[in-house]
């Protein structure tokens, strides 16, 4: 934003500058050698004496959830040719010291202690940094070996990096480095910043995707349209004319939608994010005439960004659910007419198998998922899930929750599951336990017991399995019990947030509100689905299983007088779930808001007089 003395202040992240201690033995086209010296890393004790850990000036620490040891750990970036592997070769190690880990130590320590690093340098990633690219390698001057149970601390370590060419490739000694607003940061970050510099890609002549030439330049027409839910979308005339678009000057079959699917880009300056949108399949309905006008509609699918993680990505799991850190919002872009290299992508028409006397499967009802969440209060001392959380939780009390499961197929039964947070300090409730006690429709369902950890964070899930009712509402409460059983000698905890929790459970083929969406059956079939519950006879049924290239299901039959029913029959596979969107004609969704948008960015905003970064 431009403040009253025209400077535009921009907020970027980067990583702080490398602080391990080493210095460069050769650098070559082929590779690079570095030796490090660990004289300075101290070592750390408990109050009991017991050896816990080291600390290393300017290291940062890298602790098990639940351990309480202190790893040291540093990550140095080197600038790599731009294609070809980088290998890492340990030439020698010195070993100062060697612990045991203490006998008796708890099973939970031992299992955190695996994900600690078990290595001292590993390369942990590569990729690129704009038009630089690098290599991230992790140094950790103490690491715990878990088949001896032990931790190594070591005095110096010398490795090499090594260069690895594709054949009839080579380095372009010699060639100078393009310009690059990230110079500074370069020069900063990189351990051969000088080398680097002849190992530069070239960037896109016109500043945009180095993929495509399509970008925000394409066109002059823009609208931004804002999305809060899951579902399919219809736009008219109407609403065009409402945002300020002159319809005459629409071509429909220019007509594009954009989007960039709605999971986040990686915060990771090594991942290589896409640097413009994807067009998504778009159906257009101009009643033939080639014009766009009041009566004449777009229709889309469209993502929140609050919703379970394959819908985004189907390889994802079912249980997986997935919340924006950064918005309420998704926002696709529709524009018309420009000089765009792709042509315009429609929504196709596909034709169902033909199942006139075949055989198939009916399944009785699907999986269906609830999640419910509210960010009421926010603990980041956490550092468990995103810091925001529904409520305390707080001993003896009994929290009762009211899971909304519409049209559900009680003879499957269900699962629940609850999420809290333990947010006792490290000081608080020592040797002390936690017990949670989870009911469903009255019936025990989970009663779990925990120990209190040594360190903030601690993430706790209740699972079970439930009895549904044929009710359109469930009765689920926890508490937190003050009676913790014998065999656990301690006291009882009292500090746990509520997070969310879920259900999943066998839903019937009824439509709520005239809109269905559904997974096929997990097995190899030709799969008969029967939705009732429609309000009227005009169905539209969609293939919603990949986002980008959303498909209408031809073929389908509606039946019914008063309430109507749509039969289809379509191929399923075991472990390739196709998922369906369903919804009557009057059910398409309205985008929260349509607004035409002036493009502009940081390269020609004019009248700024600072750039600070």
């Amino acid at each position: 934003m431009k403040t009253a003395t025209g400077v535009l202040l921009v907020t970027v992240l980067a990583a702080a500058c490398c602080a391990a201690s080493y210095e460069i033995k050769a650098v070559d086209e082929n590779g690079i050698a570095l030796a490090f010296d660990f004289s300075d890393v101290e070592d750390v004790y408990d109050e009991a004496g017991r050896w816990v850990g080291c600390d290393a000036p300017g290291f940062a620490a890298s602790l098990g959830g639940s351990t309480g040891f202190e790893m040291p750990v540093d990550v140095l970036l080197f600038a790599v040719p731009p294609t070809g592997d980088v290998r890492l070769v340990v030439e020698a190690a010195a070993v100062r010291a060697e612990h045991r880990l203490p006998a008796g130590a708890a099973a939970q320590v031992r299992d955190d202690l695996v994900n600690l690093p078990g290595a001292p340098a590993e390369i942990t990633s590569t990729g690129f940094m704009r038009n630089q690219r690098i290599a991230a390698l992790r140094i950790c001057p103490a690491v715990y070996e878990p088949g001896g149970g032990r931790f190594r601390v070591y005095d110096r370590l010398e490795l090499r990096l090594t260069f690895t060419r594709p054949p009839g490739s080579h380095a372009p000694a010699g060639r100078p480095a393009p310009a690059d607003p990230f110079e500074d940061i370069y020069e900063r970050l990189l351990v051969n910043y000088e080398q680097g510099k002849a190992w530069r890609r070239r960037p896109d002549v016109a500043g945009l995707n180095a993929a495509g030439g399509d970008y925000f330049t394409s066109s002059p027409n823009w609208l931004k349209v804002k999305i809060e839910s899951t579902g399919m979308y219809r736009i008219t005339g109407m609403d065009l004319a409402d945002a300020g678009v002159a319809l005459g000057d629409i071509d429909p079959a220019t007509l594009r939608l954009y989007g960039g699917g709605g999971l986040p880009l990686s915060e990771s300056l090594l991942d290589t994010n896409p640097s413009w949108m994807t067009q998504m399949a778009l159906k257009v309905d101009d009643g033939g005439d080639g014009s766009f006008d009041l009566g004449d509609e777009i229709v889309f699918y469209a993502l929140g960004v609050r919703d379970w993680t394959n819908l985004y990505d189907p390889g994802r799991g079912m249980e997986s659910y997935y919340k924006s850190f950064f918005s309420d919002y998704n926002y696709y872009w529709v524009t018309w007419g420009g000089s765009f290299t792709e042509p315009p992508k429609r929504m196709a028409v596909r034709d169902l198998p033909d199942c006139d006397g075949c055989d198939y499967y009916q399944p009785p009802s699907f999986l269906e998922r609830v999640h419910v969440e509210k960010d009421a209060l926010n603990d980041f001392n956490i550092r468990a899930d995103d810091g925001w959380y529904w409520r305390p939780l707080r001993l003896g009390e009994t929290v009762r929750l009211s899971p909304d499961t519409p049209f559900p197929d009680p003879a499957r039964g269900g699962t629940a599951k609850v999420r809290v947070a333990d947010w006792h300090s490290p000081d608080d409730c020592v040797g002390g336990f936690f017990r949670l006690i989870m009911r469903f429709n009255g019936r025990a369902a989970a009663d779990s017991v925990w120990q209190a950890t040594l360190t903030w964070r601690n993430v706790v899930d209740l699972r079970a399995s439930v009895t549904i009712e044929d009710l359109g509402e469930q009765d689920l409460t926890i508490k937190m019990s003050r009676d913790i059983p014998p065999m656990y000698p301690g006291i009882a905890c009292g500090k746990l947030y509520l997070a969310w929790y879920e259900v999943f459970y066998w839903r019937r083929f009824i439509a709520l509100h005239d809109r269905l969406a559904f997974f096929s059956p997990d097995s190899t079939c030709v799969a008969r689905y029967e939705a009732g519950g429609f309000t009227s006879p005009s169905i539209h049924v969609f293939d919603v299983t990949d986002q980008f290239n959303v498909a209408e299901l031809g073929d389908v039959a509606v039946t019914g007088a008063t309430s109507f029913q749509v039969v289809f029959h379509d191929s399923a596979r075991a472990g390739a779930l196709r998922r369906y969107a369903l919804a009557s004609a009057t059910a398409l969704m309205k985008p929260v808001a349509i607004t035409v948008e002036t493009i502009s960015g940081i390269r020609n905003r004019p009248g700024d007089d600072y750039l600070i970064i």
